[in-house]
């Protein structure tokens, strides 16, 4: 059994994203942990330092935002609290 031919444009799982190297295996145990952790929210921090890792970039966040409650939360790991403070603003 073949794996789909993934859509033109998209980089294959082991192509070179920022600076990090993410390989086929990598991304497996990655998807596992996201799945996880949409079960238990305490896993988010670890999984998103996990995924900023794996793509090379500097900072990740999840970020919900309701205006008509007035209410703002994230999950920013590496990220300077002062600046996420700022964004509830």
């Amino acid at each position: 059994m073949g794996c789909a031919p993934r859509p033109r444009g998209l980089p294959a799982a082991s192509s070179r994203w920022g600076r990090a190297t993410i390989g086929h295996e990598e991304l497996i145990v990655l998807t596992d942990q996201i799945y996880e952790a949409a079960l238990d929210g305490g896993r988010w921090p670890g999984v998103l330092i996990t995924l900023v890792d794996a793509i090379g970039a500097a900072h990740v966040s999840i970020t919900s935002r309701d205006r008509s409650a007035n209410s703002f939360a994230s999950i920013t790991p590496r990220t300077d609290p002062d600046f996420v403070a700022s964004y509830r603003e």
